[in-house]
């Protein structure tokens, strides 16, 4: 017995050793693609990441509005942008980090074999703001490390993503108050796309910009703040910053809002109004923090948190003038932050909007308040000898309606600013404008 089993086992031997070798040049070879085809993997990752087309087609209903929608901006949007969460609970897209830096720091950087997903100039601020790849098997955090390493002077960050300044809608109808200012005032908007089909907004936008895959789309959080700066006199250039995550949530990458602002530098845009809020970053407090020592004032929302949620940014760099939001009675809204960065309150609670011809709902949250200050501070600007934007917020201190605590507060910050006079929508809508559309 034991002969016939050594002589079965001898006949296998040979086929067996042959298929074992078969099989580890197919693990061979597979690998070997695997490492040459990296590259080429990672511009797939982008594409099915970033570039995945809507199955909306052309012509549908925008996912998050339900608005119809068949024109090339609505339907252009062909990324979903896929998210994670850090330990902390912050919110970024998956493997890549940002890094602001010059041409030499960059060069160094694929020089390293790097692979860079996007390069953007920000030609206002003289700088390359790089979205860069994490290589597989190692950390965003290690990767930061690693490129901060090759190049030290260079701002390195995760690739954070912000979110709408939250707000809620409950039925009733009341209008805020608007005003006519000179047509000089102008105001930046960093949201998400603008309908300049209202009647509102359809002579006060003077220019619009997507800024991830460069399509722009009308929505609602965007289109309400535009509509509000334009019915308080102002002229708005919009920056559409947001895409869409897997679950159709919108986001917005902190490069898509770092190009923005830079955009709007370009522009000469000197009053910049963000209604986004997200995590501390350092590649955006770096742009914001070059865009301040320009003297140009960025107003941001609170955040919609609650008394006892951190600070959320941009709104809590140094710098910034971070709003709250107020009742028409002059009550704090329930789900505003509080803290030390508040610097003003202004309405923004039961705000009507005309998106959707729906007057018989109001939206509260302090995205509404900050493009009213924003507003008032482009009108200074406009209007009186005070060049400088820290002596115009230094003149809007004195004059705000002193709430809370007597004095600068955690709820109230200075106070609130009211728009001096209430006017028609109708009758904004129509003024004659002297910035002309490009």
């Amino acid at each position: 017995m034991d002969g016939a089993v050594d002589t079965f086992l001898g006949r296998i031997r040979p086929a067996l050793a042959g298929a074992l070798l078969v099989a580890l040049g197919l693990l061979s070879s597979a690998e070997a693609l695997s490492h040459e085809g990296r590259e080429d993997s990672d511009r797939g990752h982008e594409t099915r990441s970033e570039r995945r087309e809507s199955s909306d087609g052309r012509k549908g209903r925008d996912r998050e509005t339900g608005r119809e929608r068949d024109d090339d901006r609505a339907s252009s949007r062909l990324t979903d942008i896929d998210v994670e969460r850090d330990r902390r609970g912050h919110e970024r897209i998956r493997e890549e980090v940002l890094m602001v830096a010059d041409t030499t720091a960059i060069g160094a950087v694929r020089a390293a074999g790097y692979f860079i997903v996007e390069e953007r100039t920000l030609d206002a601020l003289g700088e390359i703001l790089a979205r860069i790849r994490v290589r597989t098997g190692v950390s965003v955090d290690q990767t930061i490390q690693e490129l901060q390493a090759l190049a030290p002077q260079a701002s390195i960050a995760p690739h954070d993503i912000f979110r709408p300044s939250a707000d809620t809608a409950e039925n009733i109808a009341v209008r805020t108050g608007t005003t006519d200012v000179p047509s000089q005032a102008h105001v930046g908007i960093v949201d998400t796309g603008a309908d300049d089909s209202l009647a509102s907004l359809k002579n006060a936008v003077v220019e619009q910009q997507g800024f991830v895959d460069g399509s722009y789309v009308p929505r609602m959080h965007g289109t309400v703040v535009a509509e509000i700066a334009a019915l308080a006199g102002a002229h708005v250039s919009v920056a559409d910053v947001f895409g869409v995550d897997d679950d159709k949530r919108l986001v917005a990458p902190a490069a898509a809002i770092a190009g923005a602002i830079n955009w709007l530098l370009v522009r000469r845009v000197r009053v910049i109004n963000i209604s986004i809020e997200g995590p501390d970053n350092l590649v955006l407090a770096h742009v914001i923090e070059r865009a301040l020592a320009k003297d140009v004032a960025i107003v941001a929302a609170a955040g919609n948190g609650g008394p006892a949620a951190k600070p959320v940014f941009p709104a809590a760099y140094p710098g910034v003038v971070a709003v709250t939001a107020v009742d028409e009675h002059g009550q704090v809204y329930r789900r505003a932050n509080r803290g030390d960065y508040i610097a003003f309150a202004a309405r923004g609670v039961r705000i009507s909007t005309k998106w959707q011809a729906s007057s018989s709902k109001t939206l509260s949250g302090t995205s509404f308040a900050s493009p009213i200050v924003a507003t008032i501070l482009a009108q200074r600007l406009a209007t009186t000898s005070e060049q400088h934007i820290s002596d115009v917020v230094a003149t809007l201190r004195n004059e705000a309606r002193d709430l809370g605590a007597p004095g600068r507060d955690t709820t109230y910050g200075w106070g609130e600013l009211v728009l001096p006079e209430v006017r028609t929508a109708d009758a904004v809508a129509h003024r004659a404008i002297s910035i002309t559309k490009r």
